[in-house]
């Protein structure tokens, strides 16, 4: 039926039922795969600056969270088929 599902998480309820029902679909034909982005907010340039002065790595900090918020969103996808392919992504917008 689908052969690529593309889904926008932030970790939030709504977006694990989103997953959910990506995963129920991907489920249902064959060859799927299934993108999950995550996009963390771009700091201006004067936060930036501080954070970098304070010694304070926004874009480690951010990854940590991102990959956590990641894992949990395929989770909650309940796959069962091994056969479908999750691509996660994280950009900085």
């Amino acid at each position: 039926m689908f052969r690529k599902i593309i889904i926008a998480t932030d970790g939030s309820v709504r977006s694990n039922r989103v997953a959910k029902t990506a995963g129920y679909l991907a489920g249902i034909g064959q060859n799927c795969e299934i993108y999950v982005l995550f996009v963390a907010l771009e700091l201006p340039p004067e936060v930036s600056t501080m954070l970098k002065e304070a010694d304070i790595s926004y874009t480690a900090q951010i990854t940590v969270s991102a990959n956590a918020i990641l894992a949990r969103t395929v989770d909650a996808m309940c796959l069962t088929d091994e056969t479908i392919k999750v691509h996660t992504v994280r950009k900085f917008g």
